[in-house]
C-alpha cells in the first residue's frame, strides 16, 4: 500500500462492487414488451378470453363496415389486437412520462407525446386534433358565464386602466370623410357639456 495507490475505505469504488444501471430506453422497454406479448399469444390456449369484450368489438366491426358475415374468429383477433395496441401506446406514454420525472402518473401529454413520437402511431393525430377541439368547446361552453363575467369586470369603467366606451370607439379622424370629420366627436361634446355646467 506504499506504492502511492489511492485505495482506501471512503472510496466509492469499493461501496459500490458495480455501477447503478442506467434506465432502460424506449426501444429497449419496446423490445421487452413485444417479447413478452409474444411468448403470452404462443402459450395462449384459449383464444375467447380477452380484456376487451369480442361482441363490443364484433358490434363495432359491423358498425363501420355495415351489415356483413364474418368470421367467429374476426371478433376476438381484432379484441387481441386492440388489446396489444392499447398496452403498445401505453408503454411508449410511460416511457414519456418516465423521461419528465413522473413515474406514478400518465398524463394526456404523454399520451399525446407517445403518439407523434411514432410514424406507426401518425394515424391518432387527426383523432387528438378533433377530440382537443371538442373538448375545447366543451371547456369554453361551460366557462361562458365565467368568461361573460371576466369581461364584464374587465369593461368596468370605473377601473382606471380600462378604456371608456367613447375612447373606445372612437375612429381616428383621418381616416374619415373630411364633412364627417368637422363633427366633434362624443368625447369632445362630453367635455363641452360638462365645462358649461
Amino acid at each position: 500500500m506504499s506504492d502511492g495507490s489511492k485505495e482506501g475505505v471512503g472510496h466509492p469504488q469499493e461501496l459500490h462492487e458495480s455501477p447503478p444501471t442506467p434506465l432502460p430506453s424506449l426501444q429497449q422497454e419496446l423490445d421487452e414488451f413485444w417479447r413478452k406479448t409474444l411468448e403470452d399469444i404462443n402459450n395462449t390456449v384459449n383464444f375467447n378470453d380477452h380484456v376487451l369484450p369480442a361482441s363490443y368489438v364484433a358490434k363495432m366491426i359491423r358498425d363501420n363496415q355495415g351489415s356483413f358475415t364474418m368470421s367467429s374468429d374476426t371478433p376476438p383477433c381484432v379484441a387481441k389486437l386492440l388489446e396489444i395496441f392499447i398496452q403498445e401506446l401505453t408503454v411508449r406514454a410511460w416511457m414519456c412520462a418516465k423521461s419528465h420525472d413522473r413515474s406514478s402518473t400518465i398524463l394526456e401529454s404523454d399520451i399525446y407525446e407517445a403518439i407523434s413520437s411514432s410514424e406507426s402511431h401518425a394515424f391518432l393525430n387527426d383523432v387528438l386534433q378533433r377530440s382537443r377541439i371538442n373538448h375545447d368547446q366543451v371547456n369554453m361552453s361551460s366557462n361562458a358565464p365565467q368568461l361573460q363575467q371576466e369581461n364584464e369586470r374587465l369593461a368596468d369603467p370605473t377601473d382606471p386602466l380600462c378604456k371608456s366606451r367613447e375612447q373606445a370607439l372612437q375612429i381616428p379622424k383621418d381616416n374619415l370623410d373630411p364633412a364627417i370629420s368637422a363633427q366633434p366627436s362624443p368625447v369632445e361634446l362630453k367635455n363641452n357639456e360638462d365645462s358649461t355646467c
